[in-house]
């Protein structure tokens, strides 16, 4: 199709056969083995457990907040893979418009979402021989949102809201992936998120130039779903489970009270407003590119974290039909 350049060739060479992990990774992990001195999620992402009050629990509960923090992007990963990427896929194969070139890049999308399943699954069971922490599949309560969004829709409709769906979580940046790791981060852990957002990078690139060349076809009458899938799953997806810390929190042997606190004193407003925009550079410009004002609704929707509870922004939203 004109105007389609595929994310995976490279100077007239197709990179995904030389690139994508489902092709080059091996199915051993390898790396030093595991230390007291490492901890499984970078402690700058992580804030709260320098807290002094998470401090004073010992490093047994960090390394468990860590853990968990993992955990959650593991299963995370999973959900988004099957129930979003590929059912996108499945459903942006049905366009009739679809090129013959696109169609191919978009089978080898499916085929390494697929595969990022199993490298996370793969994965919980190395962490679990390596260090005994077992990284439990918990509900997400994001992706729970998304789906209770897609659901509400009538089921013409979902269809379209899945790919607008899969548009947001493809195009958020993945420097996170990479930040995650490091610093004292046992390195088997970083190596996998490296390697998994080496795939989505390339994914990025495919569902940008979906966007652009086949979106404005496909919103028709339905600019209001496109608007609110898009600044809802923003929402969704960037904003943390700060109710799930503070359950953890609280797990690891603090009280209610106090796990409230660490929360309360662990995040910034002002910083936690600028990670939002920063992490949703990439969508909130192709929004702007279509003529959508979705990007612009989530920057100014930010402007109203100094006047709510961080445990209630699960429901930081304007309900549909809003003014």
């Amino acid at each position: 199709m004109t105007g389609y350049e595929s994310p995976f060739v490279v100077d007239g060479v197709d990179r995904w056969y030389s690139k994508a992990m489902v092709r080059v990774r091996g199915n051993v992990l390898s790396g030093p083995g595991w230390q007291d001195s490492y901890t499984l999620y970078n402690r700058v992402l992580t804030p709260y457990t320098q807290h002094p009050l998470v401090e004073r629990l010992g490093p047994d509960a960090i390394l468990q907040l860590g853990a968990g923090r993992l955990a959650d992007y593991l299963a995370k990963t999973e959900i988004v893979e099957i129930e979003i990427v590929n059912r996108a896929v499945e459903g942006i194969l049905k366009l009739p418009a679809i090129s013959e070139e696109m169609r191919a890049d978009l089978l080898k999308i499916y085929t390494d979402e697929g595969y990022h399943v199993l490298m996370m699954a793969e994965f919980r069971r190395h962490i679990q021989d390596e260090t005994g922490i077992w990284l439990a599949r918990r509900p997400t309560r994001e992706l729970a949102s998304i789906a209770e969004l897609v659901e509400s829709f009538p089921p013409e409709k979902r269809p379209l809201a899945v790919i607008c769906c899969a548009i947001v979580t493809e195009t958020l940046i993945t420097a996170t992936l990479r930040q995650a790791g490091g610093d004292t981060v046992y390195p088997p852990v970083t190596r996998m998120l490296a390697e998994h957002a080496a795939d989505e990078a390339r994914h990025h690139a495919f569902f940008h130039r979906f966007a652009e060349l086949h979106l404005p076809s496909l919103i028709g009458s339905d600019a209001a779903l496109v608007e609110e899938t898009f600044r809802r799953v923003l929402w969704y997806f960037l904003c943390p489970d700060f109710r799930r810390l503070r359950d953890d929190l609280v797990g690891q042997g603090l009280t209610v009270g106090q796990a409230d606190r660490v929360v309360d004193e662990s995040f910034d407003r002002a910083d936690l407003r600028e990670q939002f925009l920063a992490a949703s550079v990439a969508p909130r410009r192709l929004f702007a590119s279509l003529g959508l004002e979705a990007g612009d609704a989530f920057a100014e929707q930010l402007n109203g974290l100094d006047h709510v509870s961080l445990l209630s922004l699960t429901t930081f939203e304007r309900s549909r039909g809003a003014a």
